[in-house]
This record gives structure tokens, sequence and C-alpha cells, in this order.
């Protein structure tokens, strides 16, 4: 077991990492409990070895939380100390993750992440061979004091789809004659831009709409506005510039 737990660390260092994930993952869901177990152990070991810059989060919490419900309590602990191991490397970020646990699983969870020590810094303990030949004569390990840098919670997050939940009626109310019905579409909008991430899709019509309110007489309304657009940008991230570009907001 522990020679084979070796040699698939051996060839995540000369590769990757993710396709390896990928295959641990689909043998967490063996019908058979051992084999379950043991892949969820070698996927906590590769957090632990090579650390969170490499280790693919998303792909990984896409499947932790079922483990949490697994027939076998040794894969429900394996999955617990992969959550912890997780922790480690990405702080009070993990927290959100696991929400959806029942609570007795949240409350153990948060506990063993209260007794972990605090403000002691993670490193991964070897590197992948392609970072070695990037490396400098420098040969010893980074010390990461602040793995939380390598994670951007945006990669984490399911992108929202905000469009579909725009209906006629919102552009209606923003051209109504008076101001609080108009405030109360910018409000609304608000709510459903304020998300971690946002799906693309065509918001030339969106942002055509509020270009025009930007000039409404109402400065509470222009303000909800400005912030609209603030806010479809940060969902955006990279794919808001064309929309951007074609209504001329930069």
């Amino acid at each position: 077991k522990e020679a084979t737990e070796e040699l698939l660390l051996l060839f995540m260092q000369i590769d990757l990492l993710d396709p390896y994930i990928t295959v641990l993952i689909e043998g967490a869901e063996n019908k058979s409990p051992k084999v379950a177990s043991a892949c969820v152990l070698v996927i906590k070991k590769s957090l632990q070895t090579f650390g969170i810059k490499v280790f693919p989060v998303k792909k990984v919490l896409s499947s932790l939380l079922s483990w949490f419900d697994h027939g076998n309590p040794a894969v429900r602990e394996g999955a617990a100390e992969l959550a912890i191991e997780m922790y480690r490397w990405m702080g009070d970020m993990m927290k959100k993750q696991i929400e959806a646990l029942r609570p007795a699983q949240v409350k153990e969870l948060m506990q063993s992440f209260e007794c972990l020590p605090k403000d002691v810094p993670v490193k991964p303990l070897k590197r992948l061979r392609s970072q070695e030949m990037q490396q400098d004569d420098n040969n010893t390990i980074e010390n990461t004091t602040s793995p939380t840098k390598d994670i951007d919670s945006y990669s984490l997050a399911d992108a929202v789809d905000v469009l579909s939940q725009i209906k006629d009626t919102f552009y209606e109310g923003l051209v109504a004659k008076k101001w609080s019905e108009r405030k109360e579409q910018t409000e609304a909008l608000i709510k459903l831009l304020n998300v971690e991430k946002i799906k693309n899709g065509d918001f030339t019509n969106l942002l055509r709409a509020l270009k025009k309110s930007l000039s409404d007489c109402n400065v509470r309304v222009v303000e909800d506005v400005v912030r609209c657009i603030g806010l479809l940008a940060r969902g955006l991230r990279k794919d808001f510039a064309p929309h951007a570009k074609t209504i001329s907001i930069v």
C-alpha cells in the first residue's frame, strides 16, 4: 500500500497532479471501502507533499462533501482529514466550502480547525519537476508563509446565471417616471449581481440601459447604477472587457 502511494506521488512529481487526482477521485467512488479510503488518503498526501499552488482545489471540492456521507467510516474519516489539510492551506476560505455539510459535521470540523497551530507557515515538502526546472540556484523549497495567496476564491466559485433572472419588468422600471421605482430596480439588480462569479453572456442590453441611467436626474439612482456596473465587472473579470468596449464604458 505504501509503495503504491509513493509511486503515485512520484508520477505526480514527474508530471502534473491533475490527471492523477482525477483518477483518484474516480477511485474514491469504488465499491470497495479499502480502495475508496486509500484514494482519499493519497489525495490528502498529494496536497501535503506538493502544496496548494499545484493542487486542483475546485476539482477535489466538487467531490469532497459527498465523501462525508460515505457508508464506510474510513472514507468519512479520510474526508475529514483531507478537509483539515485543505484548511491548513486555505484558511478561512475553507470554512465556506463545508457549509453544506450536516451541522454536527460542520461543528466537528470547525473544532478541528481551531485546534490547528496558529500562524505556522505551511510549505510543500517537494516540488514538481517542472517547478524545479524553473528554480534559481537556490535549491531550498520556498517557505510559503501565506498559502492562501496561491488560491483565488473566484476560481472556486460557481458562475451564477444572472441574465436569465433579469426580466423585462426591470428595464421598464428603470425608466419609470418615479425615481423611487427606478431606485427599486437598481437595488434589486445590486442584490442579483452581488455574487462571486457571474456567468458570461450577452450583457449588451443591460449595459446600454445602465449607461443611459448614468444620466438619471436622481443621484441615488446614479450611485446604484455605478455600483451595478462595478459588480458586473467584478463578477465577469476579464470577460467584462468586450462588453465594456462595446458600449464605451471604458
